[in-house]
Formats: structure tokens, C-alpha cells, sequence
């Protein structure tokens, strides 16, 4: 919901709120002339001041805030949640791990002098497929990819978390 629907919305609700009030008040004062309390009938009152329409200042004043003001406070509150929304999507989680070597997309990548660089793409999924690592592999051996295993593990030791259990190539 846009920030303008979202204004349209907050006043839709104020009316339906004030409404519900005047309709109340409305009841309460046919309740009061049906059944006068003794006050009531020692002063003779007959006539009920008006329940105060929506835009009136002086009384309800059914304010809705501004579109632009709507968006200032919603950018606000992302941006004091924007640290921890980042920190909750960078923790490490995954028990299980799939590794694969891709051999077609790194064809048409990292050429020099129409020879490929690299033989291979080195993809680390996690279970829901994932994607939590990906490198260019000069083999398909997984001895150069130990610094990148080593720098994997680090955040879930900072996080407490325990290390994968499964790993499947």
C-alpha cells in the first residue's frame, strides 16, 4: 500500500471513527429525551447542542496527516530498522550444503586472448537453493576454495551458530 492510499485510508477510518461517535451521541441524547433525569426536567432542557461535524477544528477535528509526512515518518523508522534488517539477512543459517561445478556460463566469461581463464563456476547452495557462495575455479579441485570455505565458517562462529552438517558435492 503507496503512501498516498495509505493517507486515504487513515481518514476513511477517522470518518467511519467520527461517525460511529455522532451516532452514539445521537443515541445517548434520544436515550436523555425518552427518559429526562430529574436535572434534566428541573432545568427544561428540550434542545442538545449539535455533535460537531469531521473538519471542525474547534471541536473533533478529525486530523489525517499529510502523504508527505506519512512518508517522511515510514522513511524514519526504515532507516533506524535498516541496520538490523541487514544484520538478520547477512547471519549465516543452512544446515545442509550443495556444491556443483558449472562448466557452460564460465565459456562465456573472464576470456583472455579467446581462452577461458578459468575452467569453472564454483556454485555453494544452500538447502532452499540459495546461492551463498559463488567463484571462478581454475580446476575442479577444491583446494583453492579453502580460504573461501575458511572466511564461510567465521560467520557462524561470531553468530554462535554451529556449522553445517551436511555437505553434498
Amino acid at each position: 500500500m503507496g503512501v498516498k492510499r495509505f493517507q486515504h485510508t487513515l481518514r476513511e477510518l477517522h470518518t467511519l471513527r467520527h461517525d460511529r461517535l455522532e451516532l452514539q451521541y445521537l443515541n445517548a441524547m434520544n436515550y436523555r429525551h425518552a427518559k429526562p433525569t430529574i436535572a434534566d426536567t428541573l432545568r427544561n432542557v428540550n434542545q442538545h447542542a449539535p455533535f460537531p461535524p469531521f473538519d471542525d477544528k474547534k471541536s473533533y477535528a478529525g486530523f489525517v496527516p499529510a502523504a508527505a509526512y506519512l512518508r517522511w515518518v515510514h522513511t524514519t523508522i526504515l532507516d533506524g530498522l535498516r541496520p538490523l534488517m541487514s544484520k538478520q539477512m547477512m547471519t549465516p543459517d543452512g544446515q545442509i550444503f550443495k556444491s556443483d561445478h558449472s562448466f557452460k556460463i564460465i565459456k562465456k566469461l573472464a576470456k583472455v586472448t579467446e581462452a577461458s581463464e578459468f575452467c569453472a563456476l564454483y556454485s555453494f547452495c544452500k538447502e532452499y537453493k540459495e546461492i551463498h557462495m559463488q567463484r571462478p575455479a581454475p580446476t575442479k579441485s577444491l583446494t583453492h576454495l579453502q580460504t573461501s570455505f575458511q572466511g564461510m565458517a567465521r560467520p557462524y562462529r561470531l553468530c554462535g551458530h554451529k556449522l553445517p552438517e551436511v555437505f553434498i558435492h
